[in-house]
């Protein structure tokens, strides 16, 4: 939970994953879950009308921003206070506010405590908002979350340094290393297009002063007059470089009809002036055969805009690990500070979350009265989602349950069926009588995995190895459940009756058996046990999944057959106490092998016949 960033303080993080409940008709409907967090957190659902607090944090910054632009250094005190920048800062804090009482309110109270306590103990907090990639709860990203502040505690913690907010998005797989090198390399690349608003030349040659000081005259390279895609490209080829600052414009565009996705592009400067548009996916293919890229540093407006469509988040969907950009235009003076301060801890070796934090207090400690200090952002890139262990076991065992290997399943019933008969014979011709086998010392030993059926289908369905599953209604989820129990107890009861005890009675008929003690027998049964627990986990995962498929296409009834299905896999594992209930003589060799023997005999030729029929 905890790490050290580079000025040895440890870093507490609280990680937060932002989901849509499906389930709900109320499309403003989503949960926050606690993914990780240092101290005891409760998520919960909560309600979320996002277009309205986008539409009103946006007009807020268009308002408010180009007012504080004017605002005093600290070494400026003002004559007076400016009776409408103090109406704008009560208003920032009335929205954050508001956006703090967004969240769960078993959650509120315990963010504070998690700043506080992290701060008493002298450690830097990271708040990591994620959500999967293709969940409409991705729009929650695009809202200011470095305003949040309570009213209560009159506190609003994105303002110190040593609290980092970053947005993550999981599922996108990773093009790039997110490890950044040192020293970094820097492609600055000015796009001025012949059409549309033109860049500030002063805005250009301050970054012209600020950036090879920043990060030093060899890991600065320009790309600019014009800045075209086909010079980026060719610059990063010659000059390999970690991270691209972008200063152009972003532009969100609505596709035609009502409700359509908006699209974000960047845009580049042709050849002969014209515009390019540049998507995050498109640009990401443009660098795929040169080296990666790592990070996209866009001081552009609207690059990381209070919208459901921003550039920033496309870009990192598209496979870059880190995006710094603007949420809306940023003052010169202070944007200034901000990408020095940012850049200086880049160099230094901090992750991008705690150079953000940096560069964010920069402006609010030059400029005590500005609202710039809550406009940079980060997107954060997770990547796909990590294989759990339990997955891996899964994977190994379904590598033996291909369609190649069951064609040779006639061979090894065959053979089982083969070893019982001629053990079956030799003991009929010998007139040997060996004991039968110890019907309740066996329940005994596998009855445990009938329960084990029943604790691994609830496990799986509610513990969220699926995650799929997790947007299921709950009578569709004891469906599920139901589905998978049936599978699971089929896959134990096949395993043990047909391997295990199948085992047993040929070491029985051998003459074996007998002359083990209970604890050796027991131990013999110890992998039997184990391999029905691993074809159980295997038989939950892929029936699990081919339910949700098929859910997806048409709403799955409950079914009798699961039911059957769990009953039949249960008396698979009790099938020696009902011989020694019905058929006692069944138990004792050599009558147990002849009849082992030919029901695998039997078996042995309906999968050869099947495999015929299939060529």
């Amino acid at each position: 939970m905890s790490e050290k960033n580079r000025t040895g303080r440890a870093v507490e993080e609280l990680v937060i994953r932002f989901k849509r409940q499906t389930y709900y008709a109320d499309e403003r409907s989503y949960n926050a879950r606690i993914v990780r967090s240092p101290i005891p957190l409760q998520g919960g659902d909560f309600r979320a009308d996002i277009d309205a607090e986008l539409s009103a944090f946006g007009a807020l910054f268009e308002s408010l921003v180009g007012i504080s632009s004017q605002y005093y250094p600290y070494d400026q005190p003002p004559t007076g206070a400016d009776p409408l920048l103090e109406a704008g800062r009560e208003t920032l804090a009335e929205l954050g506010a508001k956006l703090y009482e967004l969240l769960p309110i078993s959650f509120r109270d315990g963010l504070l405590r998690w700043v506080q306590l992290a701060y008493v103990q002298g450690r830097d907090a990271r708040l990591v908002l994620e959500v999967q990639l293709g969940d409409k709860a991705e729009r929650l990203l695009a809202l200011p979350w470095e305003l949040l502040f309570s009213a209560e505690a009159v506190f609003q913690p994105a303002r110190s340094p040593r609290f980092a907010i970053e947005r993550r998005l999981i599922g996108a797989p990773l093009r790039s290393p997110t490890a950044i090198d040192q020293p970094t390399g820097l492609l600055h690349l000015v796009a001025t297009p012949g059409e549309g608003e033109p860049i500030d030349p002063e805005l250009i040659q301050l970054e012209k002063e600020i950036l090879p000081d920043a990060v030093g005259p060899d890991n600065y390279q320009l790309v600019a007059q014009p800045g075209s895609v086909a010079r980026l490209i060719a610059a990063q080829r010659q000059h390999p470089a970690q991270i691209l600052h972008f200063l152009g414009h972003g532009l969100p565009v609505a596709a035609d009809g009502e409700g359509a996705p908006i699209r974000s592009y960047l845009q580049f400067a042709g050849e002969e002036g014209e515009t390019q548009r540049v998507t995050g996916e498109h640009l990401q293919q443009l660098l795929q055969d040169g080296p990666a890229l790592q990070m996209v540093v866009l001081t552009a407006c609207y690059t990381g805009t209070a919208t459901s469509g921003n550039i920033a988040y496309d870009l990192v969907a598209s496979g870059f690990p880190y995006v710094v950009a603007m949420q809306s235009a940023m003052p010169q003076p202070a944007l200034g500070h901000f990408i020095r301060r940012f850049y200086e801890e880049i160099q230094k070796g901090q992750p991008p979350d705690r150079a953000v934090a940096a560069g964010r207090h920069a402006i609010a400690a030059h400029f005590p009265g500005s609202l710039s200090w809550c406009l940079p952002v980060l997107y954060s890139g997770a990547g796909l989602p990590p294989r759990s262990r339990t997955a891996g076991w899964i994977d190994g065992i379904n590598r033996w349950l291909t369609p190649a290997v069951f064609q040779q399943v006639w061979l090894v019933s065959g053979g089982m069926g083969a070893a019982h008969l001629l053990v079956a014979l030799l003991l009929w011709l010998s007139g040997v009588s060996l004991p039968p086998l110890d019907a309740l010392f066996l329940l005994k030993a596998t009855g445990w995995l009938i329960p084990a059926s029943l604790a691994i289908s609830l496990w799986y369905t509610w513990k969220g190895e699926m995650p799929q599953a997790a947007d299921l209604p709950s009578p569709h989820r004891g469906t599920l459940f139901l589905h998978i129990w049936g599978a699971v107890a089929i896959g134990v009861g096949l395993a043990t009756f047909f391997v295990g005890y199948f085992t047993v009675a040929l070491l029985a008929g051998l003459g074996f058996w007998s002359l083990l003690s209970p604890l050796s027998q027991l131990i013999i049964l110890i992998p039997v046990q184990l391999l029905a627990l691993l074809l159980g986990l295997a038989q939950a995962h892929n029936h699990g999944l081919g339910f949700l498929n098929s859910n997806r296409v048409k709403s799955i009834p409950f079914e009798l057959s699961d039911s059957l299905f769990v009953l039949v896999g249960s008396l698979f594992v009790l099938a020696p106490g009902l011989l020694a209930f019905f058929a006692p003589d069944l138990l004792a060799p050599p009558l147990l092998n002849l009849l082992i023997g030919a029901l695998n005999a039997v078996l042995a030729v309906i999968f050869f016949r099947e495999r015929q029929q299939k060529r």
